[in-house]
């Protein structure tokens, strides 16, 4: 299982500046992992117009999943805070690819968490705060978002969380129109 820091009941009111998504991150021990390769016949983003749509996210790190199983049942709340929290820097390194490298310049917007769990299980949104929380201390004010937390049966892999997210990117006064747009050839040389 990973080891990974938490960074749940954490107030961020950190202000865009000079300090990166990346230096807040470190500064609780985290860092963005290269972003994941493509599980399947898909892009691992999209962007159009201003809006960024980054392909659902799991627990792996070097395309090996840290966590695994149904949550309540193989996973305790915090393991599956944790694995969400993965989900969520798995989402940021896609981002931070997306953008070209250019974190500054965008805001979220949702996210969609799926959750594998049994029709008892009602800690759904606890367990999606773990990503919430990720976004929020990597991107500031940026960072909050709209989103649903929803239980499922089954995921790709036996994942415990998959998180599907939407990015803007802003456009600076005097600046040009932000990253080029991702063709739906982005990150072919990716695959598997």
């Amino acid at each position: 299982m990973a080891d990974s820091k938490n960074v749940q009941g954490m107030t961020n009111t950190a202000q865009p500046g000079p300090e990166t998504a990346e230096d807040r991150l470190r500064s609780i021990g985290l860092e963005l992992p290269p972003p994941p390769v493509p599980n399947g016949s898909y892009t691992p983003f999209v962007q159009v117009d201003s809006q960024i749509y980054i392909a659902g996210q799991t627990c792996l790190l070097d395309g090996v999943l840290q966590y695994e199983g149904t949550v309540g049942v193989d996973l305790t709340l915090e393991q599956a805070k944790l694995a969400a929290q993965l989900c969520a820097l798995n989402a940021l390194a896609t981002l931070k690819e997306a953008c070209g490298g250019d974190l500054a310049s965008v805001r979220a917007v949702k996210m969609t968490g799926f959750i594998r769990c049994d029709a008892s299980y009602g800690d759904q949104p606890k367990v999606l705060d773990g990503a919430s929380d990720i976004l929020r201390l990597a991107l500031g004010d940026r960072g909050a978002h709209v989103r649903a937390a929803i239980g499922t049966n089954s995921l790709p892999r036996r994942a415990p969380v998959e998180i599907e997210t939407v990015f803007q990117v802003l456009v600076r006064e005097g600046a040009s129109k932000g990253p080029a747009t991702a063709s739906a050839d982005a990150g072919e040389g990716r695959r598997r």
